[in-house]
């Protein structure tokens, strides 16, 4: 029984955190942050558990959860900042402005004229 319960408060614990990131990124779904995510992750969860370490957290659920929260919703932040500017979006994240690309020009034939 208690099994169960700590099974499904980590499932609601994941769902509301799933449901605080979509939020955050402004109704974006969190998918379209993963190369963000994956790029600066590492900053934001070794940062966050110094940081709290410093301020005697020592739980490990603590810890993991906090992480994970910094990992995701760090990344996003910054890139949200990051993508303001063309330049710091090449230079740091290797991507560049996304182009209006236009639609080919109609294909007709001859026949379709006479």
């Amino acid at each position: 029984m208690k099994r169960n319960l700590e099974v499904n408060t980590q499932r609601g614990l994941a769902c509301v955190m799933l449901v605080s990131f979509q939020v955050a990124c402004g109704g974006q779904d969190v998918g379209s942050y993963s190369f963000d995510i994956y790029l600066l992750h590492i900053f934001f969860t070794a940062g966050s558990r110094i940081a709290f370490t410093q301020l005697h957290v020592t739980d490990t659920y603590a810890l993991l959860l906090l992480g994970t929260t910094f990992g995701i919703m760090g990344p996003i932040a910054a890139a949200m900042l990051i993508h303001r500017s063309p330049r710091l979006n090449r230079w740091l994240l290797g991507s560049s402005a996304k182009m209006s690309v236009s639609p080919p020009p109609a294909l007709h034939s001859d026949a379709a004229d006479r």
